[in-house]
């Protein structure tokens, strides 16, 4: 499996700009809005430099537990700060989180 690094929302000037799948299912589900807000500003702390070591902690135990490549990329790391996020909010194991993310990728929510 691989994860394409666009398949995420990008912060711009405190906004977010969602990608096209989750403006879609955005759209679709209105109410999930905040709490989407609310996970990307989580992620965008985990992104801070302080936070290096435990973002690539969660990408190297995705990619060799559960066999996700990942492009070298910001995008990746994009993609481990949200699953450090949800990991947090909902205190999930790491091994939820990346079956959540296999889930995620059979639905084609991420392509």
């Amino acid at each position: 499996m691989s994860i394409p690094s666009s398949a995420y929302s990008q912060s711009i000037n405190g906004s977010y700009q969602y990608s096209s799948l989750l403006e879609a299912y955005l759209t679709k589900y209105p109410a999930q809005i905040e709490e989407a807000c609310q996970e990307l500003a989580k992620r965008d702390f985990y992104m801070q430099e302080i936070n290096y070591d435990e973002r690539w902690e969660m990408g190297r135990f995705l990619m060799n537990q559960f066999g996700i490549q990942f492009e070298q990329s910001e995008g990746s790391e994009l993609i481990f700060s949200l699953c450090l996020a949800i990991k947090n909010a909902f205190s999930l194991t790491d091994n939820n989180v990346g079956k959540l993310l296999e889930i995620a990728i059979s639905k084609k929510y991420l392509r």
